[in-house]
């Protein structure tokens, strides 16, 4: 039976890549190197591309050691490794699959960009984040749900109910775009906070890039979605204090 791209559980192959770029020329290096990887060598693909001895990454590194590599994809121009985590479902009685995709590094001029848009004493966990995790999460670029990858508006470009909606917050950049069309904004500073797009309401989350990337490691040990609403259950929840 197909389980969300894999024929078995654990898999020892990989599954067919889809939508790969006519001309492999276009296909960024670290991508096509698990093109023909079995799970094995895909996972020790993964596993070195993420090794930090950065404190305030590890605990997100460590998360990721509990997904098995499954497949590549392409979406709008970049290559995912999709990796599934596999659970004990009570309520359904049966195993379910937690997927988080893995997108291709940032170029080095792309990173950059972002890099200068923070304060001198963000940008090395700034980088150290988006060399691992840019444009990674519950989907691909083309549908909402992940860290931004090529996309890098401000606030004050999306369209508001209220003139006043974003406050403060109307020249930070986009970092990541819920399912549901929520969003996270950070600051230079590296503060982030949610715009909810159902209320139209601006939602702190943390007051440092790496207050956030606890929180962020820590939602994912759930099965939820990540957005706003999700979060705050889960922060009532006191698993973030």
């Amino acid at each position: 039976m197909l389980l969300m791209g894999c024929t078995a559980w654990p898999p020892e192959k990989m599954s067919a890549p889809v939508k790969v770029p006519s001309n492999i020329d276009d296909v960024d290096p670290w991508i096509a190197k698990l093109l023909k990887s079995d799970v094995a060598t895909a996972k020790a693909i993964l596993t070195k591309r993420l090794e930090t001895d950065d404190a305030s990454i590890e605990p997100l590194v460590g998360q990721m050691s509990e997904y098995v590599p499954c497949q590549v994809s392409f979406s709008s121009g970049i290559g995912y490794l999709r990796c599934l985590r596999r659970y004990w479902d009570t309520d359904s009685g049966q195993y379910l699959y937690d997927r988080i995709y893995i997108a291709q590094p940032l170029s080095e001029e792309l990173l950059q960009s972002r890099l200068d848009y923070f304060d001198p004493s963000v940008r090395p966990l700034a980088k150290t984040f988006m060399q691992r995790f840019a444009g990674s999460g519950e989907e691909m670029e083309g549908i909402a749900g992940q860290f931004t990858y090529f996309s890098w508006p401000s606030a004050s470009d999306f369209g508001s109910r209220k003139d006043n909606s974003f406050g403060d917050w109307r020249d930070a950049k986009l970092f990541y775009a819920g399912m549901n069309g929520d969003s996270v904004f950070i600051k230079p500073d590296g503060s982030t906070a949610w715009h909810v797009m159902e209320t139209d309401d601006m939602i702190p989350i943390a007051a440092t890039l790496e207050q956030f990337i606890a929180i962020y490691s820590d939602f994912r040990k759930t099965h939820d979605v990540f957005d706003s609403w999700a979060y705050r259950n889960f922060k009532n929840q006191d698993r973030t204090k």
